[in-house]
């Protein structure tokens, strides 16, 4: 992503690649920890095997108020010790410590107040922020013309077309999908005219002129091109993105092959970022990259375990890096899916308002169901010796009123005749196994903390995987991602 306003002097790659490692190294200690499954906290003794003792003690004497505090806490907020040590290194090596990134571009991103009878609070906001920064970047890259990976119901590719004038090819496998974005986009368009108008009004103190027929005549009449872009043009594409996708391709047929493409993606899950970034290698005239990817669980590794042993290299998704490869480094599924978690927002819910929190927000704050859950896995062992691994029971806490009830549905599920067991017995466990509780919710706020770590690692291997390939040179329009 090019911008000499914005940007300083791009970084080099050494200083990316010590980067990256320096982020590993990290994170390498702390991977077991990661890597845990917070079920079997109880019954694998995961607070002995993986806290050490000085920091498993600093932990438990925190205030239950700055605990929650700890994944975004600074550390001159935590006492001196084995925790502001340990939140130093973490901060050192995290995305906004570790010396690469640019300051983000000073893009205004002010949604029209009528738009959200299209977009729910959370899909405006995130939509609005990331159709503005494109634009900008757009804008100042001379780029007219973007291809959204994965644009799912059309979201994104409308605010480009409509609000910022660019011509998006919006790419999406999910036919049903695809079909939902023409449908929004018509929706949208039909009713741009009079969201632009009265959105200005009411951004003035303006009460908006009710829509009378006169009024939509005048509105029809007046030449409304001095206030915003010409609507871009949106052409929605049915196609699975592979590795094996050709973009040039893609964009010869259904758009304009001799223009400079933006390859745009929001909420590119799993192996699609990483897809992305290569398709944006190989197209020469792609020259502006904006991926914002999720779903890191469901990357495919290439040194975990054999699972993914026999893959080719261009169906793996980490690590891309050449330092990376170099060291065999793995992660794991379970460290992968840590990397989504946002240590702000998990540190913002001091206190949950709903026992329910963490499944409805699905964060790994602490809630009582994490208790439960724990408690649920030494029954079962007890019971039955070996626990099933495919039966899921996690969802049933946005059911469960408490407890009780919580262990007879999810017992329900398991090859066991729940109705012989006692609410005394289930009982009984809850108040035995209680000592566990504090030192669950500490480890679970403290396996958070390592949530910026862990996604440093996949995006930084990403960002030295891009400054690795030959199309990217100093001094070129793309030496700047």
């Amino acid at each position: 992503m090019s911008g000499e306003d914005t940007m300083r002097p791009p970084v080099s790659l050494r200083r990316v690649h010590e980067a990256l490692l320096g982020a590993a190294a990290c994170l390498e200690p702390l991977l077991p920890l990661a890597n845990s499954c917070m079920v079997s906290f109880i019954t694998e003794d995961q607070w002995r095997r993986l806290v050490p003792g000085p920091l498993a003690a600093a932990l438990l004497q925190l205030p239950a108020e700055q605990l929650l505090r700890l994944p975004a806490a600074a550390p001159d907020q935590l006492p001196a010790g084995p925790l502001r040590q340990l939140a130093e290194q973490l901060g050192r090596h995290r995305l906004s410590g570790c010396g690469v990134l640019s300051p983000p571009p000073p893009v205004s991103a002010a949604a029209l107040p009528l738009m959200d009878q299209f977009f729910s609070d959370k899909k405006l906001h995130e939509v609005d922020r990331m159709a503005a920064t494109v634009a900008h970047l757009a804008a100042t890259g001379g780029v007219g013309q973007v291809v959204d990976l994965g644009s799912g119901k059309g979201y994104l590719s409308s605010m480009l077309a409509l609000q910022h004038g660019l011509d998006v090819l919006a790419v999406e496998a999910n036919e049903v999908h695809s079909h939902g974005a023409q449908k929004v986009n018509a929706n949208i368009k039909k009713s741009w005219d009079a969201i632009v108008s009265r959105s200005a009004a009411l951004q003035i103190g303006q009460q908006p002129e009710r829509r009378s027929r006169k009024w939509k005549r005048q509105q029809r009449s007046q030449d409304r091109s001095r206030h915003r872009p010409a609507p871009g043009r949106l052409t929605p594409v049915d196609q699975l993105v592979t590795s094996g996708t050709h973009l040039s391709e893609l964009v010869a047929l259904h758009g304009d092959g001799y223009r400079p493409v933006a390859v745009v993606g929001l909420h590119t899950c799993g192996d699609l970022a990483v897809n992305s970034i290569r398709m944006f290698n190989e197209m020469p005239q792609a020259s502006l990259l904006v991926n914002v990817g999720c779903c890191y669980h469901l990357q495919r590794e290439r040194f975990e375990g054999q699972f993914w042993a026999d893959l080719d290299l261009q169906e793996v998704s980490f690590p891309l890096s050449r330092p990376l490869l170099e060291r065999r480094f793995a992660l794991g599924q379970q460290a992968r899916g840590l990397a989504a978690q946002a240590s702000e927002r998990i540190a913002s819910y001091q206190r949950a308002p709903s026992p329910f929190l963490y499944y409805r927000a699905v964060l790994q704050a602490p809630s009582p169901f994490l208790y439960y859950r724990a408690v649920l896995q030494v029954f079962l062992q007890d019971r039955l010796g070996t626990v099933p691994t495919d039966i899921m029971v996690g969802r049933l806490a946005r059911k469960a009123r408490d407890y009780l009830d919580y262990m007879h549905m999810a017992l329900s599920k398991y090859p066991l005749d729940h109705r012989a067991v006692s609410d005394a017995e289930l009982l009984a466990y809850h108040d035995r196994l209680l000592e566990h509780r504090p030192r669950l919710e500490a480890f679970s706020v403290l396996r958070s903390a390592l949530a910026p770590l862990v996604e440093a690692v996949l995006l930084l291997d990403r960002l030295a995987f891009l400054m690795e390939q030959d199309s990217i040179e100093d001094g070129s329009p793309r030496a700047t991602i």
